[in-house]
Order: structure tokens, then sequence, then C-alpha cells
């Protein structure tokens, strides 16, 4: 069963649509779109779906829409936590090796700031001493 939703430009303008979103859909579809099968699969990945769908759909729309968009997110989060662990296990030992690589140099620049620091410090509490003489 298809019911053909319609999306206007003013019907965004009216939901508080922000100005890129509106002007991008101008550029896309003109004063207006017809959700086609087609139309949705070309460009939903182009606008702000998120934000849209909740202020068009019908109550029993957007709970099938979200009881059918929540296995998919699932299987997405679970490939997606698998890649990242991969790269993470791949970036272990790079990291190592940089850290164990800037521990010197960062100790030399530390041990180095030390006394300009001390010298900062010092100038700064003799302003303000003098502040409160004057």
């Amino acid at each position: 069963m298809s019911n053909a939703m319609t999306i206007t430009l003013k019907q965004l303008r009216a939901l508080g649509a922000c100005s890129e979103q509106v002007s991008k859909f101008e550029k896309t579809f003109g004063k207006e779109v017809t959700l086609t099968r087609e139309v949705v699969l070309e460009h939903f990945h182009a606008f702000d779906m998120d934000w849209l769908i909740p202020k068009i759909l019908t109550p029993v729309q957007l709970k099938a829409y979200l009881d059918a968009k929540a296995p998919l997110w699932k299987a997405y989060q679970d490939a997606e936590a698998t890649l990242w662990k991969a790269y993470l296990d791949a970036r272990a030992p790079l990291w190592k090796a940089y850290q164990d690589a800037r521990a010197p140099l960062l100790r030399s620049y530390v041990d180095a700031r030390a006394p300009l620091w001390k010298a900062y410090q010092d100038a700064r509490a003799f302003a303000f001493w003098e502040a409160i003489n004057e």
C-alpha cells in the first residue's frame, strides 16, 4: 500500500526547517516533491531526516519506522565496533612507539620551561604587589 506523501517548501518553513535545508530542498526539488521510492532512496542521505521524520510522520508511521530502524542501527553499531576495535588494535603498537619517542622530548620541554614559568609567576606576583601598594 502506498500513500504518496508530498513535502513543500511552505511546509518546511512552517515546521521551522533551517535555511540551509530549505535552500537545499528548493535547489533539489523546487517548490515541492512527492516522496516516491526513487526520490527517497536517492535523496534520503542528503537531508536532515532525523529532524524531519518525527515532524511529518503520524504516530503510527513513526513507530513503524523506529521499529524498522532499531535492528538496522544495532547491526551498524555492531559492525562499526568491530572495525573500531581492529583500528585500535592496529594502532596500539604505533601509539606506544609514539608515546615512547615523545616522552623524553616532553620531559626536556617541561624541564626547560620550568624556570621560564617560575620567572613569569615571580614577575606577576611582583606586579600584583606593586598594584596593591600604590
